[in-house]
Parts: structure tokens; sequence; C-alpha cells
């Protein structure tokens, strides 16, 4: 859920679709359409900006979905080196920058976070994996 407190709106986001409250929770109506058959798995406001992540582990490619009001979205691919097979699992904001990460599956177990300024486009690189767990980062 992603909380505008300027504005007092809340997102909730569902596989494909978001629901909406615009005073503070007391009452909700449906959203924007996703534009995504992958299911967001988590999502923040900032910066004027709802940025959401997700997909699934088995289908591609995985990406960002953003937008400035809740009501319609734009998909924005988000990198991720050397496979597009994964899922970005959480995002945040902080000192001016939005983060996701996405643990690596299987063999490979390849750890990824992802950066952005503007909720919009993104850069991405691999993170050590210093956990024998194959899935530290979301067990």
């Amino acid at each position: 859920m992603a909380y505008d407190s300027a504005n007092n709106r809340m997102i909730v986001q569902g596989t494909t679709n978001t629901s909406i409250s615009i005073n503070g929770g007391a009452t909700w109506s449906n959203g924007g359409a996703l534009n995504t058959s992958h299911a967001i798995r988590d999502i923040v406001y900032a910066n004027g900006v709802y940025s959401g992540v997700g997909g699934t582990s088995t289908t591609g490619p995985f990406g960002v979905y953003s937008n400035n009001n809740g009501s319609s979205w734009t998909t924005t691919n988000l990198p991720y080196p050397g496979s597009t097979s994964r899922q970005w699992n959480s995002i945040a904001f902080g000192q001016g920058k939005f983060v996701s990460v996405s643990a690596g599956r299987g063999a490979t177990r390849t750890n990824v976070a992802g950066y952005s300024n503007d909720g919009l486009n993104w850069t991405a690189s691999t993170m050590p994996h210093p956990h024998p767990n194959p899935n530290p980062i979301h067990p």
C-alpha cells in the first residue's frame, strides 16, 4: 500500500488492478488497471509518483509501474542483469531515490538491486550473495 499524506490518498495494489481511497481509507473505489499480467508485489508513493514493482518467477519482462494520480498507469521495464525471468519483491524511497530488490532463485541465486531518481527510469546491478539461503531477501 502507498500513502500520499499531502492529499490523504491511499492506493492498494492487486494482481492487475488497484483500489484507491481519497479520504484516508474511510471509503474505497476501483483504481486504474496496471496494464500488466504480472502481479504487483509492492508499491510506494514519493515525489508525486506512485511506483510499484512485481512480476512472477516464470514470465518476463519485469517492470516498475508508475503514475502520478493512481487512475492511469504506465509500464516501465526495470532491467535485470543476466535474466528476464525474475520478480522484483519490494520497493522503498529514501534520500531522493527509489530502490527495489529482487532475490535470486535456483542455482544462480543472483540478487539484484535497482535504483531510480524518478520512479520511471531504472538502473540495476547485482549484489553479493553472502547467505547460504537461496532466497535471503524474501524468504
